[in-house]
């Protein structure tokens, strides 16, 4: 290489060197796609890094953080706990088992727990609890009366408080959260503003009609002629009603049967399928096919309100409803008209002259099912179906099998089936010209089985989550041998069907016998007046804790 040729290598290397050092100390700003590069500003001198590329830093993009609308509603579920005090009283207690009872038939099982646990999501609060949201119910309360609210809780969680002073307040509250929020047609979802305050006070309807100004007027027969089918009697539904009113208002409402002069009366509450008319149209239940579970409110024309139900528990339902809906208007109504379905448990009651009531002054008031309705109150309608001198056997005469009850019953579609038959099939002096009359032939004992099967049969065929439930028959003080014959035939077979079709049963007869008071003044078979009631409370004692719930 000649020496010219070199210097000019040394010079371009020079140069090069130069402008690379220029670049890496210049200030300015370089932007491409994916970075942004600033460089100090001149005024404030830097070292320049030859050794290190340029350091490039990524834009940290924020996304702004918005909080979602609040939910408008909530659903009761599994999550929920039910909260009451570590000294919860009877009431609160069985405010909680309705709730219970109510969530049951959605699928949904709420556990219990005292207010010493510590607060953790989800809550039923019921009562005098020692959450805070319970004392701060309570303390707006001081007039008296219940509330219903929703709210946030320290934990997260959202807490359903129900506060009442006192346990009619409670009942009232239970009822009201129930009715209308927790029945079959609500799907347990509530607004989540919910905040109901009621406290006693003057009832407005149509900014013209005070609620203390009505008179309650019950269908005297109900919507069935047949006084044997229609047990549940309205005059009893209707003045649980009004004692429900007394509770809500302080207000005593006068009860008559749609038979009295009703022109003497301000306002009517029609209670059921009245005879009571508006306009020459009666009012009643009868528009509902759908069966016992639904009821309907309605203000009419002339201030009246029409209570429909088609049977005396459906009406009640229809009344409890009505308050719910003027706690939830502040007690002031304007427009009422609406219907709902309740979770009524439909039981239907089979059997001879013992289910129809016969010794009695009155077998529509004094019977065992009668009685027996009352005692299990107005989550459940009892029918009666009772037939004198019928037997099970369907080829004896009259057999209940025979008789148009026994569609009638299962046409129905019954929750729940009470069988207590047998009796008269084993009664000695009778069927004298029937083949099957001796116990000892097994044709008999056969015929028996299979009637009993048939029977079973066709109540499933009706309602395949029907529950069955047999009675043993009761003992016979008038008579050794037709005993004999209960505890050696009848009896043991009953339940032999009641096994073989995995049926309950309920000893009837253990229990008449060590109650053989109750058949004081009688025929020592049947029983009189209020003594049904003896019967009616062993029924309940035995079927309480199986009958569905």
């Amino acid at each position: 290489m000649t020496k010219r040729c070199v210097i000019l290598f040394l010079f371009v290397s020079v140069f090069i060197l130069f402008i690379t050092s220029c670049g890496s100390t210049s200030a300015n700003t370089s932007t491409n796609a994916n970075t942004t590069e600033t460089t100090t500003p001149a005024t404030e001198p830097k070292e320049p890094a030859m050794s290190t590329p340029p350091v490039t830093t990524t834009p940290i993009t924020t996304t702004p953080v918005t909080e979602g609308p609040k939910p408008t509603t909530i659903t009761i579920d599994e999550t929920f706990k039910i909260v009451y005090s570590s000294s919860a009283s009877a009431a609160e207690k069985e405010a909680a088992n309705q709730i219970i009872n109510a969530m049951s038939h959605f699928g949904v099982t709420l556990s219990v727990q005292k207010d010493t646990a510590s607060q953790s999501g989800n809550e039923i609060l019921i009562g005098n609890t020692s959450r805070s949201q319970s004392k701060s119910a309570l303390e707006a309360l001081s007039a008296g009366g219940y509330s219903l609210s929703i709210s946030e809780n320290e934990t997260n969680g959202v807490s359903l408080v129900l506060a009442a002073i006192d346990e009619d307040g409670l009942e009232l509250a239970t009822k009201h959260l129930i009715l209308n929020y927790l029945s079959v047609d609500k799907k347990a979802t509530l607004p989540f503003s919910l905040s109901v305050t009621h406290t006693k006070d003057n009832v407005t309807l149509q900014e013209k009609y005070q609620l203390s100004d009505y008179t309650v007027v019950y269908a005297k027969e109900g919507i069935l002629s047949d006084v044997n089918i229609q047990s549940a009697k309205y005059a009893d539904a209707a003045r649980d009603f009004a004692s429900l009113v007394e509770k809500f208002t302080g207000h005593t409402l006068t009860v008559v049967p749609d038979t009295a002069d009703l022109s003497q009366y301000q306002h009517l509450i029609l209670f059921g399928n009245t005879s009571a008319s508006d306009d020459n149209v009666v009012y009643s239940a009868s528009f509902f096919k759908g069966g016992v579970k639904l009821y309907g409110v309605k203000m009419l024309d002339n201030g009246n309100i029409s209570l429909a139900g088609n049977n005396p528990v459906s009406a009640y339902a229809a009344g409890e409803a009505l308050l719910a809906a003027i706690a939830e208007n502040n007690n002031r109504v304007n427009e009422l008209e609406f219907t709902g379905q309740k979770d009524i448990i439909h039981v239907a009651c089979l059997g001879d002259s013992i289910t129809f009531g016969t010794g009695s002054a009155d077998p529509s008031i004094h019977c065992y099912p009668v009685y027996y309705q009352r005692m299990l109150g107005y989550n459940y309608y009892v029918e009666k179906y009772g037939l004198p001198s019928h037997s099970l056997i369907e080829t004896d005469q009259p057999s209940y099998l025979n008789h148009d009850y026994f569609r009638k019953s299962a046409a129905a579609k019954p929750d729940v089936v009470i069988v207590m038959l047998g009796t008269n099939d084993t009664r000695p002096s009778r069927w004298a010209d029937s083949a099957y009359k001796d116990w000892s032939d097994p044709a008999r004992t056969q015929a028996f089985l299979n009637s009993g099967n048939k029977l079973v049969e066709n109540y499933r065929k009706a309602n395949p989550d029907v529950q069955i439930i047999f009675a043993t028959c009761p003992f016979v003080q008038q008579a050794a041998d037709w005993t004999n014959n209960l505890i050696k035939y009848g009896n043991p077979l009953i339940n032999q069907i009641a096994s073989t079709n995995n049926c309950s049963v309920i000893d009837i007869f253990t229990y008449t016998k060590k109650n053989i008071h109750m058949f004081a003044g009688s025929d020592g078979l049947h029983l009189k007046d209020e003594n049904y009631e003896k019967l009616a409370k062993g029924f309940y004692e035995l079927t309480k804790n199986i009958i569905k719930k």
